[in-house]
């Protein structure tokens, strides 16, 4: 399935439920041994906070294609396609994006630099799509019976707090 960037109205908060040392990049390849597509998630926040990219997001052909500590400001702009994952997660990613923290936060917090990335990476994706944080924010355990993203992760409503003092998205809702 092919659809456009714009067709975007839901993000989708997760971690990946792997140790703290596996990094966006060794995701990516344990989901192609497993003869996937690669990682489900479209974007994944390492914990140094470096920002990754999956083959969904960038249109790539195959799951070798991933973009390692990304600049989004190309990405909306110049990307106006996306190819989402086959099989059985096809409709879920209709209209959204999911970001996946690393690590498995149900065991540990998330670090800093984590945080600070997904907020970097919420308010870009709102700013860019034009999207309310508060009506397009959601975490995974809204969809799904899963404690994603973890019981570690801030709440919801802190990560739209912090982000409603961004006068650019007060003007998007």
């Amino acid at each position: 399935m092919i659809r456009l960037n714009l067709d975007i109205r839901k993000i989708v908060v997760h971690h990946t439920g792997t140790n703290s040392n596996t990094t966006g990049e060794e995701h990516n390849k344990d989901h192609m041994l497993a003869e996937e597509f690669g990682s489900p998630f479209d974007i994944l926040i390492n914990t140094d906070g470096k920002i990754d990219l999956s083959p969904q997001w960038i249109y790539a052909a195959d799951a070798t294609q991933y973009q390692k500590d990304t600049h989004f400001t190309r990405v909306i702009a110049s990307e106006s396609h996306y190819l989402a994952a086959i099989g059985k997660t096809l409709e879920q990613k209709k209209n959204m994006v999911h970001i996946a923290a690393v690590g498995n936060f149900d065991t540990r917090y998330p670090s800093p630099y984590q945080i600070n990335g997904l907020l970097k990476t919420i308010e870009f994706l709102c700013r860019g799509l034009r999207l309310c944080v508060k009506r397009s924010l959601f975490y995974y355990s809204e969809f799904y019976l899963t404690p994603s993203p973890g019981i570690h992760f801030p709440s919801k409503e802190n990560l739209i707090a912090e982000l409603s003092t961004n006068k650019s998205l007060q003007n998007l809702c």
